[in-house]
């Protein structure tokens, strides 16, 4: 590739990603992270065409019902894509911080795109709990598996709305009954739908900084 053509796939990976709305969820409590998610989307230009949501607060309840706050709150910003008719979004919680360059994560997105124009689901912060990633054959930095974790990741919005929106509504209810956290928490329901060949996982760029979870009602440092 010559200098004009790197230029050209540049301008073509840039544009992808700043025609993307962005969801940061936050809960009005954490002003301190509220702060932190804000700085990381300037640092990438990216503030502009973000939307801040207000997450559900159940902070001071059980756990499983700080886990269903959780697939509430995520909810409430795929209902926002929706009702905007925007085709794709993307989701931020407020402890996700970038752990590669502005032009790297433009890249990334330019090629999900190219590779998968068709996907429903892209993860780029998550946790390899089982070890199976797989590179996709014919792709770089694009891989098959089931993870869990979802502080950063991209969404077709029709996806969200048939499948993802009724799931984390459903497991909201179970998690309020009292069922099994380790069920119906957002990333443990989500993982049987990672079989869908439309579901990828990019090389990871960001992690979950290491403060305070309201969830957790604890500190974590998860480190991916």
């Amino acid at each position: 590739m010559n200098e004009e053509e790197r230029r050209v796939a540049w301008r073509i990976n840039s544009s992808k990603l700043y025609n993307l709305p962005i969801y940061y969820i936050n809960l009005d409590k954490r002003s301190d992270r509220c702060e932190s998610i804000e700085n990381q989307l300037k640092l990438f230009n990216l503030f502009h065409n973000s939307t801040r949501i207000c997450a559900v607060d159940r902070t001071s309840e059980t756990i499983n019902k700080r886990g269903a706050g959780c697939s509430l709150s995520h909810s409430i910003a795929f209902s926002h894509a929706i009702r905007n008719n925007e085709e794709h979004g993307i989701i931020l919680e407020d402890d996700f911080v970038f752990t590669v360059s502005r032009s790297e994560f433009e890249k990334r997105v330019g090629d999900l795109f190219k590779y998968f124009p068709h996907f429903n689901v892209c993860n780029f912060a998550y946790n390899d709990a089982y070890g199976e990633l797989q590179i996709i054959p014919g792709t770089e930095g694009f891989y098959k598996g089931k993870v869990q974790a979802s502080s950063g990741y991209i969404f077709k919005s029709s996806y969200a709305k048939d499948i993802l929106l009724p799931l984390f509504l459903y497991g909201a209810g179970k998690l309020e009954a009292g069922e099994a956290y380790s069920t119906w928490a957002l990333d443990q329901s989500w993982k049987e739908y990672q079989d869908d060949p439309n579901w990828v996982q990019m090389t990871k760029c960001g992690i979950q900084k290491l403060s305070y979870s309201d969830i957790e009602d604890t500190g974590v440092n998860y480190g991916v």
